[in-house]
């Protein structure tokens, strides 16, 4: 097994159609959040399209599912909603749960994207 591995690993900057390709171990989303540069806390996530109308008590319920949550902020422009919401969570896999359900979480009937926080917004 680790042989195959290897010679995988051995075809990082070889050509196919022409083009460079790429060979990476495999990571999980816990050991993504650490290794990225600029992520600011491991224990919170980004969500886009939240329902313009939903309140940090209706983000905090739903993700809920996910672990104790920490707390809420609804991103405001203007005094109006983004769409776009943090989540703090009280531990590092919850955030992994959040984010490995992303594609699959609705707020409201709504899908919203969920990401690893990179702390821009603050």
């Amino acid at each position: 097994k680790d042989r195959g591995v290897r010679k995988a690993l051995n075809l990082t900057g070889t050509e196919l159609n022409a083009l460079p390709i790429r060979v990476e171990p495999f990571k999980t989303t816990q050991e993504v959040a650490e290794a990225e540069s600029g992520v600011r806390n491991a224990m919170e996530c980004f969500l886009q399209n939240v329902p313009h109308k939903a309140t940090e008590g209706m983000v905090q319920g739903a993700m809920e599912k996910f672990g104790t949550v920490a707390s809420v902020r609804l991103i405001l422009k203007d005094g109006m909603p983004t769409g776009n919401a943090v989540v703090m969570f009280d531990d590092k896999a919850s955030v992994s749960k959040a984010v490995e359900a992303n594609g699959n979480f609705f707020i409201n009937g709504r899908p919203v994207s969920v990401d690893f926080s990179k702390g821009k917004l603050l």
